[in-house]
């Protein structure tokens, strides 16, 4: 049985708005500054407001400041109509989870250095925070 391209499993109205929305971001590239290629993307368009994403707040300040000359550009280089931009912030990566509550450890042979130093010590509060520290270790 031959296989079916994966397009005749796909509903025609989401099948042209990705349609669309590869045309856009191809028009996009020619209309973006050549720094902004990477962190920003067109995500929608409807009733001629064009829905682009950035992925940090740094870049959709500076697409938004240039607004108007995208606006320009776009509709210089596409049938549809642009009169609106709206730039939203959607970071790239998922921020790594904060390791909170953790308590560092040290190696075992680290601990036995530090044992071993604090031996070595006259200074007692040197040597007490040492053997505190060695106490980190695993097992």
């Amino acid at each position: 049985m031959p296989m079916k391209s994966i397009n005749q499993h796909i509903p025609g109205t989401i099948s042209r708005k990705l349609v669309l929305l590869r045309r856009l971001n191809r028009t996009l590239i020619e209309c973006l500054p050549i720094e902004y290629i990477a962190h920003v993307q067109a995500v929608g368009y409807e009733y001629g407001t064009l829905k682009l994403v950035a992925e940090s707040p740094v870049w959709a300040s500076k697409v938004r400041y240039q607004t108007n000359d995208i606006i320009h550009l776009l509709n210089s280089k596409t049938d549809m109509p642009v009169s609106r931009i709206e730039v939203s912030v959607h970071p790239k990566s998922v921020p790594i989870p904060s390791k909170a509550g953790k308590k560092p450890h040290l190696s075992k042979n680290s601990a036995q250095l530090c044992k071993t130093l604090a031996n070595a010590l006259h200074d007692p509060e040197l040597k007490q925070a040492l053997n505190k520290l060695s106490k980190r270790a695993p097992g």
